[in-house]
């Protein structure tokens, strides 16, 4: 039994792998391939059963699953979608492909063929978790016929498992005196210019598509897949300039390993916003954003973007106590604005 995800790039291509990440609610495929025994042409019938038990987070598309006899090379030799019964139990988030018999659905089957199992899957944005340290798994299994004559219980192969992965954005809004600030409103949009709720769905209309920052001056998106999002400031808190223009933030990830995947990530476009750490574990990627107060010199209210403080601060103040214990209350998820699984 072997089972992998499929790693979607921006163009559409599916790299199968172990892991992979993906924004919620976007369809992420999923691949099976199973043996047959050594001793097929020894059997007169043969039960055979794909039993995926799924991470609560996932939702199969049963419409989209697909069976094909395939060689050892996995060259096609046939769809075989038709003879098999499609079942998937919420209760207990089971998938289940299975076949009455085999030996009648592929006759001319020899034992060292397969049977591929392909269907996708969504995760669901109110359910899904990020992070290496809480990965949206699922594991599968084989029942199969155990005994030539066709009498007894059926046996199980060893599971298999495959991983999906979602990431968050974390924003920290700041002043120059290391205050954080409530209030602020941010939206961001996906590579496909798509406004991003605070849940990771994406949206065409901006309508709805605000993240707030909360007493804690912490405002989260969660559900993201790797990329770059753009980040806009529609209005700063009162006494404090809107950030002008906007600036990204591009999550990396390496997917090798699924015991032990990495991100870490890049703020590129304002000095007022800076990186302030990256978490494989907790998926977070937390940026901090700085505004002036009105009490600059000369009466004027500076905004985000400008020279007054922004730079200094941001090259020499991210470290301190203030930030850090800001970052630990938005990991402790106290206050509105703090993102999911935050804690």
């Amino acid at each position: 039994m072997d089972k992998q995800v499929g790693e979607v790039d921006a163009q559409g291509r599916v790299t199968w792998q172990k892991a992979a990440d993906a924004s919620v609610g976007v369809d992420i495929p999923y691949r099976a391939t199973g043996t047959l025994p050594s001793d097929w042409d020894k059997y007169r019938s043969y039960t055979y059963e794909f039993v995926d038990t799924l991470d609560p987070a996932l939702t199969p598309d049963t419409a989209s699953v697909k069976v094909e006899w395939v060689s050892k090379s996995g060259k096609a030799l046939g769809d075989v979608t038709a003879s098999a019964r499609v079942s998937f139990s919420s209760a207990d988030h089971v998938l289940t492909v299975a076949f009455a018999d085999l030996k009648q659905t592929v006759p001319d089957a020899k034992a060292t063929d397969r049977l591929r199992l392909t269907y996708t899957c969504r995760l669901d944005p109110a359910k899904a978790t990020a992070g290496m340290g809480d990965p949206n798994d699922n594991f599968i299994k084989i029942r199969y016929t155990r005994r030539r004559d066709g009498t007894g219980s059926l046996g199980e192969s060893p599971e298999d498992y495959a991983r999906a992965f979602t990431w968050r954005i974390c924003l920290l809004k700041v002043d120059s005196d290391k205050k954080t600030l409530a209030g602020a409103v941010f939206r961001v949009r996906d590579a496909h210019g798509r406004y991003v709720r605070a849940d990771g769905t994406a949206t065409k209309d901006s309508d709805g598509a605000e993240v707030v920052t909360g007493k804690d001056g912490t405002a989260g998106i969660a559900g993201l897949d790797a990329g770059t999002y753009t980040v806009e400031e529609v209005s700063a808190p009162t006494g404090y300039g809107r950030l002008p223009g906007t600036f990204t933030v591009t999550i990396y990830h390496n997917l090798k390993d699924p015991q032990n995947v990495e991100i870490w990530a890049r703020v590129a476009g304002n000095a007022a916003a800076s990186l302030v750490r990256t978490d494989s574990q907790g998926g977070v990627a937390e940026v901090a954003v700085v505004n002036e107060s009105a009490k600059a010199p000369f009466g004027k209210i500076p905004q985000t973007g400008d020279p007054i403080g922004c730079i200094p601060y941001v090259l020499g103040a991210l470290g301190a106590a203030a930030i850090a214990a800001a970052v630990a209350a938005l990991r402790r998820g106290n206050g509105a604005g703090a993102p999911r699984g935050s804690e």
